[in-house]
């Protein structure tokens, strides 16, 4: 979410284009407020990022709170952030793997592929 450039939330929630998985988990399975979460990202084997939860700009009660004020949220639903620092600067290409992790939650291999016919 956009909140300080609202002209990003749009960018970042377009509909029907998410990747999850491979474990979605309940609050009771996270530290207090989500924080304390180390995220990783390599990209074809290099380490393009490392950053922690308790880095975010705002915490997960002002996230839901503003996302409370866009739509009108739904037991289920899922609201998405992006990274709390140290992007991976770099753009990405067909044929490329992406592993990321959350330590002591999961991790899930994404691999890039042009769609057939294209």
């Amino acid at each position: 979410m956009g909140l300080r450039h609202p002209h990003r939330s749009r960018n970042r929630t377009a509909q029907s284009i998410l990747l999850m998985g491979p474990t979605l988990v309940t609050p009771d399975h996270l530290p207090v407020g989500g924080r304390g979460l180390t995220l990783t990202a390599t990209l074809g084997g290099r380490l393009g990022q490392r950053a922690n939860t308790s880095d975010l700009c705002f915490d997960v009660a002002t996230l839901i709170g503003h996302a409370s004020t866009l739509t009108a949220l739904q037991p289920g639903d899922l609201i998405t952030t992006g990274p709390p620092g140290g992007a991976l600067n770099r753009p990405l290409e067909f044929g490329q793997s992406l592993h990321s992790a959350i330590k002591g939650l999961g991790d899930i291999d994404t691999d890039f592929t042009a769609a057939q016919g294209t």
